[in-house]
């Protein structure tokens, strides 16, 4: 439901149009931000007074998003940031638990009377690690297990398969066990009740409902399968979000 809501929130402010921002610094797009971490870097503009101590306030505001080399702001914007950044907006006294690592480092590095724009981007590495679809293809009780483990190589070289993982029944019963330790289910069977498996991660360009149905009827013809399933590709398939998320940049002031 989490990447749902995000989905939502991306494809709303993606097509909403938004208020321009003009009173940023001149040189605030094309400037030389300097790395903050790895999914940050910031602009200083520090004035000649005293460093900031660590009693000093700092205000914290949502400046807005910049897409391509466009600065706009909305409620909607302010909201993805916080959901997916953790930002708190706010006028804040001393270091407040809650304040940000950023935040904290660039209240560190500033000057009373001074601000600083903290641009934030998703780290789409991270994104991207678990944005396939997978597909869980369950085999026929009593096939032979190397007629299975060649089922599952011959799936993998398919022009829809990244990537595959099989299963024995014996391995996934074993899996249950290891993630059920309090339930001591050995002692209510007689044979293993678990099938072998074959999961699938399916290439973006497929992973629509279409595409996915055909799969799983070709799949279903050969005699060892008995049942496939998979989740819902609107709700997992990130690769408009993603394509977005390469692109937005959130943008903080820090002033003192």
């Amino acid at each position: 439901m989490r990447f749902l809501f995000l989905y939502i929130l991306i494809f709303s402010i993606a097509v909403i149009s938004c208020k321009s921002k003009n009173n940023l610094p001149p040189d605030f797009i094309h400037a030389n931000w300097t790395p903050l971490d790895s999914s940050s870097s910031y602009l200083l503009y520090n004035s000649d007074e005293p460093p900031l101590t660590s009693t000093d306030s700092i205000s914290i505001l949502f400046e807005g998003k910049q897409y391509n080399d466009s600065i706009t702001n909305s409620s909607l914007d302010s909201l993805l940031c916080t959901t997916m950044a953790g930002f708190k907006f706010g006028k804040f006294k001393g270091d407040e638990a809650f304040i940000s690592a950023q935040i904290k480092i660039i209240k560190s590095r500033m000057h009373r009377h001074s601000f600083a724009y903290i641009r934030w981007f998703p780290d789409t590495n991270t994104v991207n690690k678990n944005s396939d679809l997978i597909m869980n293809i369950y085999l026929k009780k009593g096939n032979d297990s190397l007629a299975d483990i060649k089922l599952a190589s011959g799936i993998s070289k398919e022009s829809f398969v990244s990537s595959y993982e099989y299963t024995s029944n014996v391995s996934a019963l074993k899996k249950f066990g290891d993630q059920n330790p309090d339930i001591h289910f050995k002692e209510f069977i007689t044979e293993n009740p678990l099938p072998a498996s074959i999961d699938i991660a399916v290439k973006p360009e497929f992973a629509n409902s279409k595409s996915l149905d055909s799969i799983k009827q070709m799949l279903l013809t050969n005699p060892r399968v008995f049942d496939i399933s998979y989740p819902d590709p609107e709700v997992v398939n990130f690769k408009f979000i993603n394509t977005l998320l390469h692109k937005i940049r959130f943008i903080i002031k820090v002033s003192s």
